[in-house]
């Protein structure tokens, strides 16, 4: 399995948990909530609003597409996973 398989399958992972647990949103932020230039739109989004509606689709598309991945930031999340 590549590194770019294991992060989808993560992120599908972190997706079923966040809905198992009820905090998968239907109704998209507003414009300016997901234009916070603060770290995490810590200013504007809740942590499961910023990991559903920036970080899954931006993780996504980087896993879709042909840029590299950091290869110590996979590993970190490989490893706290499974390690």
């Amino acid at each position: 399995m590549t590194q770019k398989s294991q992060l989808l399958n993560l992120l599908v992972t972190l997706e079923q948990t966040l809905n198992d647990q009820g905090l998968w949103q239907v109704d998209t932020p507003s414009d300016e909530a997901l234009a916070s230039q603060q770290p995490f739109a810590v200013d504007t989004l809740q942590p499961e609003q910023w990991l559903q509606w920036i970080f899954i689709p931006k993780m996504t598309l980087l896993c879709h597409s042909e840029a590299p991945l950091h290869v110590a930031f996979l590993s970190r999340l490989i490893l706290n996973k499974y390690g």
